[in-house]
């Protein structure tokens, strides 16, 4: 059999077959045309020499192929249409793409390769250099936190998307953040939540930047990619200086402290807040906690699906949405924390979110759980 490298296919070419990786397989995407209900899935794949390519599956192809093809594994692929990029989209391949058509034939390899990241992965303390929204980057970090995808809204379209946070840790020592988008929030963003603990190395290819109120954050793209504890030569220098890290004083506390926005904000008064002194969006301020206003209960539960407030009732795993109107939905719960907090001179009332667990001391459901379990004898927060 004469297969081929990406770089060799051209637009329009027949008889042609390539071996390749897939790199990441999408969720099904559904859209109308012309009162057609047209389902769609996006393969990344890539051949032995590291070229890349785009192929995509419209409805009869899905339901053919759709569970056969799996990330991280190889096949040898036959028969699709090779056409010109549409240079409107971000592309892997900035010259052709592929459609699976009722003609391709897809055989999956024992003979596979691992995958290869090919640009150089910018460390987390020269991301701001780079520019916002218009150039796309490769991250190399490990694992130190992983939140749950929750659904996003899209605005352009009546539908939404799911959005997951996962913090990441470099060789320098510097942690960031990157939102995972859609399927790979879900998919490999679960993976990376169940592995959580066992601090993964993670590669992260096309990743596109932004800058928040001021702060620069990472996302995926549509053309991005995860590799999970990939195999790269770094990994070994980066578990040593992991390990080094750890071993220091704070160590894994570091990443769950302020971060660089706020430790480089301006430094305020209560009094200065009360008296809309303040001209900064985000300031800081030194206080002790007089008093904790929701003992019995500092954290709400949200239906994972639809994101809406939900009261489930004592140790409850599922429980009935409104929204969905499902009496079974998952909820996931998140950290409310309302607290009286002085400085000597002014008090005032401060409501903490996901910060609430550096000062409760563990992850919301652990502390959930314990204290419905043992509600009516476990205190919440001892406060001199």
């Amino acid at each position: 059999m004469d297969i081929k490298a990406i770089a060799e296919l051209f637009p329009y070419e027949d008889g042609w077959t390539i071996k390749v990786r897939v790199a990441r397989k999408t969720s099904r995407e559904t859209y109308l045309k012309e009162d057609r209900k047209i389902e769609t899935v996006k393969l990344i794949l890539q051949d032995q020499e590291g070229s890349m390519v785009q192929a995509t599956l419209f409805n009869e192809q899905i339901n053919k192929f759709y569970e056969m093809l799996e990330s991280g594994k190889c096949y040898l692929i036959s028969k699709g249409n090779i056409r010109h990029v549409n240079k409107k989209f971000d592309n892997v391949n900035d010259k052709i793409e592929i459609s699976f058509t009722d003609a391709t034939k897809v055989e999956e390899s024992l003979e596979c390769f691992p995958l290869k990241l090919t640009k150089p992965f910018v460390p987390f303390n020269e991301v701001e250099n780079k520019s916002t929204g218009q150039s796309l980057i490769d991250i190399l970090g490990l694992v130190v936190k992983v939140r749950q995808s929750f659904p996003v809204p899209l605005k352009s379209i009546a539908k939404t998307t799911r959005k997951r946070e996962v913090t990441l840790l470099d060789l320098t020592g510097d942690t960031i953040k990157l939102d995972l988008w859609g399927d790979l929030a879900m998919n490999e963003g679960g993976i990376l939540e169940s592995m959580e603990s066992l601090r993964p190395l993670v590669a992260v290819s096309n990743v596109v930047l932004n800058k928040y109120e001021g702060e620069v954050k990472l996302g995926t793209s549509r053309i991005s990619f995860v590799e999970i504890n990939p195999e790269v030569e770094q990994s070994e220098a980066f578990q040593q200086s992991f390990q080094k890290f750890n071993s220091t004083a704070g160590g894994m506390d570091k990443v769950s402290g302020p971060s660089k926005r706020i430790i480089e904000s301006q430094k305020v008064s209560l009094a200065n807040i009360t008296g809309n002194n303040v001209q900064s969006l985000f300031c800081t301020f030194v206080g002790r906690v007089e008093k904790v206003l929701n003992r019995a209960k500092p954290w709400y539960e949200k239906c994972k699906e639809c994101n809406t407030s939900v009261h489930p009732e004592g140790n409850m795993k599922f429980v009935y949405c409104k929204t969905c109107q499902i009496d079974n939905s998952s909820f996931s719960r998140h950290f409310l924390l309302r607290l009286i907090v002085t400085d000597g001179d002014e008090e005032v009332c401060t409501t903490l979110f996901d910060a609430a667990e550096t000062i409760i001391g563990c992850p919301v459901d652990c502390f959930a759980e314990k204290m419905l379990t043992v509600f009516s004898s476990f205190p919440l927060l001892s406060i001199i």
